[in-house]
């Protein structure tokens, strides 16, 4: 007999749903649910110990307990204090968790989706999501960082042609973001004074962020020569289109490559594979899934964009 603790989380409250499942006869049952107003590895483990006490089928409560919760908001903190503690827990992929035929039930609150949670750890319906070391974490977050103001970068730079659109600027004598551009932009002259001063602040506002953003691909470059990453990276970056950012994003956030097992596997894993809906396999094909790992996806696709554009021949 081993128990099932499906949880699900928010930043301050946890909804549990506590389980059954007789591995002989292959029965599963929700024995409780509980509601922690928590999120605190301590408040959840004083929560479930009246269940911990060993019965005659658990000798062993905690080596007979497998507990887990959707990725989400909380990140791998959770899981990791709730392992410290010698806890079996896991985090499930929502994106591979068994959904019912019928789709999603109309009657939907945290208490159900603990209990769903619950029947996916004992059914064994879920991939789990892989959980880096605290050092490949920290450099993987500065990473995501980086990407995150090298994006309002692009919103700013979007935001300042849309503006200029709207009061009859429109430049064609060339490739935008040049320095012929930016001396265009400083050069504009508007009927009203405080026209003048809003592009002034976005230009300074963009200014900032893009020094900002060299700064940080400092940072990534210090931390890719380090002794753990320098290696890694190296083997990496000889494929075209694939940077040290890029590179030391794979190798914080994927660990160990060989826990895959074919070049299908690692696809599948970061959802650049097309999905299917259709009887004996005649259905017509689908998008990608866009399942797992999507900050890597992402950058995956920007470096083979970059691959295309730097190889012989390529179109």
């Amino acid at each position: 007999m081993i128990q099932y603790f499906g949880m699900d989380v928010h930043t301050n409250y946890t909804a549990i749903a506590i389980s059954l499942k007789d591995n002989v006869n292959d029965t599963y049952e929700v024995v409780d649910t509980i509601s922690v107003n928590s999120a605190a590895a301590d408040d959840i483990i004083k929560a479930i110990a009246p269940y911990m006490n060993p019965r005659p089928a658990i000798a062993n409560p905690i080596q007979q307990t497998v507990m887990g919760y959707e990725a989400g908001c909380l990140g791998f903190s959770l899981q990791r204090d709730l392992t410290a503690n010698g806890y079996n827990c896991v985090i499930l992929a929502p994106s591979t968790m068994a959904v019912s035929p019928l789709g999603r039930s109309v009657f939907k609150n945290d208490k159900r989706d603990a209990k769903a949670i619950a029947k996916c750890l004992a059914d064994h319906n879920y991939a789990k999501v892989f959980v880096p070391d605290i050092g490949d974490n920290a450099v993987g977050e500065y990473i995501r960082m980086r990407d995150d103001a090298q994006d309002f970068v692009v919103v700013i730079k979007q935001q300042i042609c849309s503006f200029c659109h709207r009061h009859g600027f429109h430049y064609s004598a060339g490739a935008h973001w040049t320095a012929k551009h930016y001396k265009w932009l400083k050069s504009l002259t508007f009927e009203h004074e405080v026209l003048r001063e809003n592009l002034n602040e976005r230009l300074l506002l963009l200014e900032k962020l893009e020094e900002k953003v060299a700064l940080y691909d400092q940072r990534i470059q210090e931390y890719s020569e380090s002794k753990q990453y320098q290696e890694k990276v190296k083997k990496l970056g000889c494929f075209i289109g694939m940077g040290t950012n890029t590179a030391l994003a794979f190798v914080t956030e994927i660990g160990d490559f060989s826990r895959f097992k074919s070049g299908a596997e690692f696809s599948s894993f970061i959802g650049l594979v097309p999905g299917e809906h259709s009887s004996n396999g005649n259905g017509p094909g689908m998008g990608i899934t866009k399942a797992g790992n999507g900050h890597l996806r992402k950058m995956l696709i920007l470096a083979s964009q970059s691959m295309c554009r730097g190889s012989v021949g390529a179109s």
